[in-house]
């Protein structure tokens, strides 16, 4: 890569992604980098660690492409980012892993913990929405920010 750190997403995935690394794709809808992990599938990484608060349609790609072997999150399942079709065919005991199969997908679930400033109950998030069950919003996430990416250093 150049000394201008500018780089087409091609060679930015050539030089910083390889085989057995642990990628996280992080944003929120419109801003989620569906372009990375295509390329990433394109240039036909294997083994890697997908790592990511609440997977959603680019990693059920991904995961579809054959490109995973583990996958970490916090939580799975939200409805507004589709069926994630193939993270269930390779974690549903029924059908991964078996003659004919797609193998299985290791899983890491990171469970997210919260406390309420407003009844001082701390509880596990069970969505992915920052809410207490006396229906404040104050609340101070204690576990789950695990996968966070707080910065990135290139070399």
């Amino acid at each position: 890569m150049s000394a201008s750190k500018v780089a087409s997403m091609h060679d930015a995935i050539a030089d910083l992604v390889r085989d057995g690394d642990t990628v996280a794709i992080e944003g929120f809808t419109h801003l989620i980098s569906f372009a990375a992990g295509h390329e990433i599938i394109r240039q036909g990484r294997r083994d890697l660690t997908l790592a990511r608060l609440t997977p959603d349609l680019i990693y059920d790609q991904m995961i579809a492409a054959g490109v995973a072997r583990k996958l970490i999150f916090s939580w799975l399942g939200n409805p507004g980012v589709g069926g994630l079709g193939a993270i269930r065919r390779r974690i549903e005991p029924a059908t991964s892993g078996g003659p004919g199969q797609p193998p299985s997908l290791e899983i890491e679930e990171v469970p997210a913990r919260a406390h309420c400033r407003s009844c001082a109950a701390d509880f596990t998030l069970l969505d992915a929405f920052l809410l207490c069950d006396c229906g404040s919003a104050d609340v101070q996430l204690l576990a789950g920010r695990d996968l966070s990416v707080a910065s990135v250093e290139v070399a």
